[in-house]
């Protein structure tokens, strides 16, 4: 496994990035965080609709009083 020796740290060179392209990428992480909050919010959505439609389907599931009268005791 190679080792880094710190003589070899002058060497190094760290990718600044001009105006331009920092603007870019700050304008796609705001658009990933825009996104991900669109998710989240549909997710929301989606699990109350969920929970309303368990529900609408349990009430549909139970036979009402009237029809457990009808079929006997």
């Amino acid at each position: 496994m190679p080792t880094l020796q710190l003589a070899s740290l002058k060497e190094l060179s760290v990718p600044v990035p001009d105006e331009l392209d920092a603007e870019k990428m700050r304008d796609a992480v705001d658009a990933e965080a825009r996104l991900q909050a669109a998710i989240e919010k549909l997710k929301r959505k989606q699990t109350a609709l969920s929970a309303e439609f368990g529900a609408s389907y349990d009430r549909a599931a139970r036979p009402s009083s009237s029809l457990r009268s009808l079929s006997g005791p």
